[in-house]
């Protein structure tokens, strides 16, 4: 504001400018407090729900290690529907899974490790539920769906975990040689020792590679008759 304006005109001045932009300047300054509201108070539930999912959560691990079976299951679905935004709910999915499970209710088991899957919050904790699930799927005999389950994955740092998976599926399939190839990449790539062992195993109690039956390839043996020369004709006798 010029300087060498009176007290009057500088107020009459601001009055003008205040007339022009008081609307914005309002408008600006509620949304910048309803933002900073809006924010605390996201904030101020999320910190909440975050701790009302983890003194159900407590619970449901105290319950898991004593066998409470009911309880475990009463508290995950608790988190599953009142806190399914919570990293607490994934590991509830988790923790039934294993209790279904344990009751040798395996459609039950995939249901809460699909789940656990769908809302995945990391790629580790993606990983955990997929393999989980495709160990499951191969106990219901179905290792068609375990291949798919696992086919086109990202190259994660988990590729010779599927890999792993990948040959009980094709041996639980009848097919030896492609599994032999699958648990032959896995142990490529696996780090850990005791993983490495157990491909071992598996690799070890494979039939043996098919071979070519002796002679399959050679030229069939001729038979004593075919293997003798004709006898020559004899002359007929002169007449």
């Amino acid at each position: 504001m010029d300087q060498n304006l009176t007290e009057e005109e500088q107020i009459e001045a601001l009055k003008r400018w205040w007339k022009a932009n008081g609307r914005a300047v309002i408008i600006g300054i509620l949304l910048g407090v309803a933002a900073v509201g809006g924010y605390r108070y996201w904030d101020y539930t999320t910190t909440q729900q975050a701790l009302a999912a983890s003194d159900i959560y407590v619970n449901l691990q105290e319950a898991l290690t004593s066998g409470k079976k009911e309880t475990v299951l009463g508290a995950g679905e608790r988190l599953l529907r009142e806190y399914p935004g919570t990293s607490y709910a994934g590991f509830a999915a988790l923790a039934m899974a294993k209790v279904r499970v344990d009751e040798d209710k395996l459609d039950a088991a995939a249901e809460h490790l699909r789940w656990a899957l769908d809302n995945a919050r990391s790629e580790v904790f993606a990983h955990v539920a997929r393999t989980r699930l495709a160990r499951v799927l191969l106990a219901q005999g179905k290792a068609e769906a375990v291949l798919t389950l696992i086919a086109d994955l990202p190259d994660n740092g988990f590729a010779a975990d599927y890999q792993d998976i990948r040959g009980d599926a094709l041996l639980a399939l009848q097919r030896p040689e492609e599994a032999r190839e699958a648990w032959n990449i896995a142990l490529l790539g696996a780090t850990d020792a005791r993983q490495r062992q157990f491909i071992q195993i598996k690799l070890e109690h494979l039939p043996a590679p098919a071979e070519a039956a002796p002679g399959e390839d050679a030229e069939p043996e001729a038979t004593p008759a075919e293997a003798a020369p004709a006898p020559a004709a004899r002359p007929e006798p002169a007449s």
